[in-house]
């Protein structure tokens, strides 16, 4: 563990034990991506940061860009997600309530 501060205003010893504390610092660096994948990127960022699939049963996918991820759409839409799978337990609960009182 070196102590590289990366240009902030922190003494080495802190760098060091912030990389002992939460060994962020690697993840924290934008780095280019060299992959055969994304060679048409030549060192910009990737468009899609973060994919996400849904469901499980589906190849359907939703993509998120740095600007998303960004300006918060990513927490939104997760949040949103959230909602509907509460919802929609809830039902199920319901649903099973009646078959079991008929």
């Amino acid at each position: 563990v070196t102590g590289e501060t990366f240009g902030l205003s922190i003494s080495e010893a802190q760098a060091r034990e912030m990389e002992l504390t939460f060994d962020s610092t690697h993840f924290l660096n934008p780095r280019k991506i060299h992959s055969r994948r994304h060679k048409n990127l030549r060192g910009r960022w990737p468009r899609e940061m973060v994919r996400i699939r849904p469901d499980a049963s589906s190849n359907r996918s939703v993509s998120f860009g740095i600007n998303e991820v960004d300006n918060g759409r990513i927490f939104k839409w997760l949040a949103e997600r959230a909602v509907e799978a509460e919802e929609e337990d809830a039902a199920a609960v319901q649903q099973k309530h009646r078959a079991l009182k008929s």
